[in-house]
C-alpha cells in the first residue's frame, strides 16, 4: 500500500517519501497529457478539465486501494466505480449503454 506507506514513513525515510510522491505526481502528469490529447480527438467534452480529471482518477485510484486494504468486498469496490463511472464526463458523440 505505497499510498498509506508514504504517508506514514520516518523522516530517516524522507527521500522513499520524496520518490513516491514524485511518482503520484508522474502519474497525474501523464494522465493529464492523454486526457489533453483525448480532449483534442473529441473524446472528452470540451468543458472537461484533463488535469482535475487526472487528479480525480489518481485520488480515486488511492481511496479504492485504502477501502480494499481495509477489508471492503470486490462487489462494494465495483459499486464505487460504477457510481464514478456515471459522474466521468461523456463526449458528444457517445453513445450510451
Amino acid at each position: 500500500m505505497t499510498v498509506q506507506a508514504g504517508l506514514t514513513c520516518s523522516a530517516e525515510a524522507e527521500p522513499i517519501r520524496d520518490e513516491l510522491a514524485g511518482q503520484r505526481r508522474l502519474g497525474i502528469t501523464l494522465l493529464t497529457e492523454r486526457f489533453m490529447r483525448a480532449a483534442q480527438e473529441g473524446d472528452l467534452p470540451g468543458h472537461a478539465d484533463p488535469a482535475a480529471l487526472a487528479g480525480y482518477l489518481v485520488a480515486l485510484n488511492h481511496g479504492l486501494s485504502v477501502q480494499a486494504g481495509g477489508g471492503i468486498t470486490h462487489a462494494e469496490l465495483m459499486r464505487f466505480v460504477d457510481q464514478a463511472l456515471l459522474l466521468w464526463p461523456r463526449s458528444p458523440h457517445a453513445q450510451m449503454r
